[in-house]
């Protein structure tokens, strides 16, 4: 069983790499492609290209994970500090730039939304200045929602015998701090990732993507996304 898991783990390394790879590649088109001076200068064609980019940082950052998770650390039988803190730093720098994509496409969505919805008022309402606000927004609202993720998790220090040598391991758990007050601050923790950051925001695209438009805004859509398409 434990071979099995071995090369497991160690297929889903090799697959992570090309996954992440691709997705590389995949999301620096999308870059280049929605930078050009025809297309860059559409409010959502910005989003999207700021989109492609925090895709990509996760992405680029996934492949040393990837390397020393599954290929580097299954070989060896202790675990240093160095290999600790850098699985925290990916924990976290991961959890925020998902958190930076799920909030910029709630902000394409909405976008849509009002650019079908209220067209009339899409050139006051969907201004390059309010995009440029929705993606800084995006990417600092980010940083602050994962807060209690940072305090939650912290370096953790085991000493083992072995050997008649004395080891010491260093690994991620919980931190003293949300240890305190019933664990007062995982729970939270808990409740502002799954909910707030993955339940809520999915409930408000399934909400504006059911939501009925009458038949004159359905030919706008259809032109809006047209237009957006067009090379």
């Amino acid at each position: 069983m434990r071979d099995v898991l071995s090369s497991y783990r160690r297929g889903h390394g090799y697959l992570a790499l090309a996954v992440c790879l691709f997705g590389t590649v995949a999301n620096l088109l999308n870059v280049v492609v929605l930078t050009r001076k025809e297309l860059s200068g559409a409010p959502i064609n910005r989003i999207l290209t700021w989109l492609a980019v925090a895709d990509m940082l996760v992405m680029i950052e996934y492949v040393p994970f990837a390397c020393y998770m599954y290929l580097v650390l299954p070989e060896r039988k202790d675990f240093p500090q160095l290999g600790a803190i850098f699985i925290l730093f990916h924990s976290h720098f991961a959890q925020v730039l998902h958190t930076i994509s799920i909030l910029l496409t709630l902000a394409l969505a909405v976008w849509r939304y009002i650019s079908i919805r209220f067209p009339q008022h899409t050139h006051s309402l969907c201004s390059q200045r309010r995009c440029t606000m929705a993606i800084l927004f995006s990417y600092l609202l980010a940083v602050v929602v994962c807060i209690p993720s940072y305090l939650t998790i912290s370096i953790r220090e085991v000493t083992l015998l072995e050997n008649n040598k004395l080891v010491t391991l260093y690994h991620l758990g919980l931190s003293d701090l949300a240890k305190e007050n019933g664990e007062f601050l995982y729970i939270l923790n808990f409740w502002v990732y799954s909910v707030l950051i993955k339940l809520l925001p999915c409930t408000i695209l399934t909400v504006i993507r059911y939501t009925p438009f009458p038949h004159a805004l359905g030919k706008v859509f259809a032109l809006y996304d047209e237009e957006n398409c067009r090379p």
